[in-house]
């Protein structure tokens, strides 16, 4: 199953949330601290908000967060399709690769004020989405390690089925040998929620 693009683009964007704070803290003024306190209350007019570009970076940090958060719904609501049986399992870990590439930019003077830059890294991570969701890598997210979501090489069968068949699949369920499980299909990945019963 291929997701609508939209659900893509969320998948993708939340998988940059840590990218997000990072250029949130590197916009940050750590002057800030000395300021007198702000009270918005009172005179909002003299509050300052401790961020070189504070609009543009807090709204990449409140996308990337709202992203993640959709992303969280998307697989903790997704009903298993099919029932399989597990025949081998092995743990495989996630491409980090294509993950670590927008990080590096991050420290290489990369700034909210510089224009052209940020338009050269829009394009680049546009980029790499185009090619993540072509090569059906879109749900290979590390950040799901953190909620305990795992990837699989598997090899499985169909519940009264013979043929053998094998794949990627992406479980918060440590996969079994010889157990039951529901699946579905995103993109080349198998998601794997729970056991059957």
């Amino acid at each position: 199953m291929q997701p609508r693009l939209y659900v893509a683009i969320f998948v993708y964007l939340g998988s940059y949330l840590p990218l997000s704070l990072i250029l949130l803290v590197q916009e940050y003024d750590f002057d800030a601290p000395s300021l007198p306190f702000c009270k918005i209350w009172q005179n909002a007019s003299s509050c300052y908000i401790p961020f070189s570009n504070s609009k543009a970076a807090l709204s990449f940090v409140i996308l990337c967060f709202s992203a993640f958060l959709v992303t969280l719904f998307i697989l903790m609501t997704i009903k298993g399709s099919n029932k399989i049986k597990i025949i081998e399992s092995k743990h495989i870990p996630a491409d980090l690769i294509n993950y670590v590439f927008p990080y590096v930019v991050s420290f290489m003077s990369l700034d909210y004020k510089g224009t052209g830059k940020m338009i050269g890294f829009l394009i680049f991570l546009i980029w790499m989405f185009l090619v993540t969701y072509k090569s059906g890598q879109l749900m290979l997210n590390p950040l799901l390690i953190i909620f305990g979501w795992r990837l699989y090489e598997i090899k499985y069968q169909y519940l009264g089925g013979t043929n053998i068949h094998s794949g990627r699949a992406l479980s918060d369920d440590e996969l079994q040998p010889n157990v039951t499980y529901s699946k579905n299909d995103i993109q080349d990945i198998l998601t794997i929620k729970q056991r059957s019963v």
